[in-house]
């Protein structure tokens, strides 16, 4: 049983947490990390349509499931994820890792608005809307003619893509009802 000084030191604890998280939140600026659902990585991969040589891209992958998905399938291309969060990076690190020594899949800690892209022909989106908009100048100008762009429940608003892939998921709240396919 919780003393009164056990409780104040409950309520002191949380407050110093909540204080510090709302620092985090307000100074760092990191989007949550929200990795896309497991059960939809095979159809990710599948929309992706990636071929021997193909040079994959993930912006903000996260854990770098997509991309160790992807690796999976076709060991052959080449894949490259950039992170900004500290504890994501650190989890692809670990992916990657359990994958195996001098695969072609690295993960870069950075501002994937800073990236190049220039040698990409897949890429895989899970961003929000606004931040898929913000970035459609830099894709136009940037990928290569003919690059496949694929997107998680969010698309462009100023873009049609060539492709809605219904992955026939339901319910208030669950990610991963569609898949966006764009070609550049």
């Amino acid at each position: 049983m919780l003393t009164a000084l056990g409780i104040i030191a409950l309520i002191i604890l949380g407050a110093a947490l909540a204080v510090v998280l709302l620092v985090q939140a307000s100074v760092i600026r990191h989007p949550p990390f929200i990795p896309v659902p497991a059960e939809v990585l095979s159809e990710i991969v599948k929309a992706l349509n990636i071929e021997p040589g193909s040079v994959v891209c993930d912006l903000g992958c996260g854990d770098a499931r997509v991309l160790a998905a992807g690796f999976q399938s076709e060991p052959s291309a080449s894949y490259i994820g950039v992170e900004k969060g500290l504890y994501p990076w650190w989890l692809a690190q670990r992916r990657i890792a359990r994958l195996g020594r001098d695969l072609p899949v690295k993960v870069i800690r950075g501002d994937f608005r800073e990236s190049d892209l220039s040698g990409v022909d897949r890429l895989f989106l899970y961003l929000f809307p606004d931040v898929m908009d913000s970035l459609l100048p830099k894709l136009a100008k940037e990928l290569k003619k003919g690059c496949r762009v694929v997107s998680c429940d969010y698309g462009f608003s100023g873009r049609q893509p060539a492709a809605v892939i219904d992955l026939s998921r339901s319910g208030p709240g669950l990610r991963g009802k569609r898949l966006l396919v764009y070609g550049f």
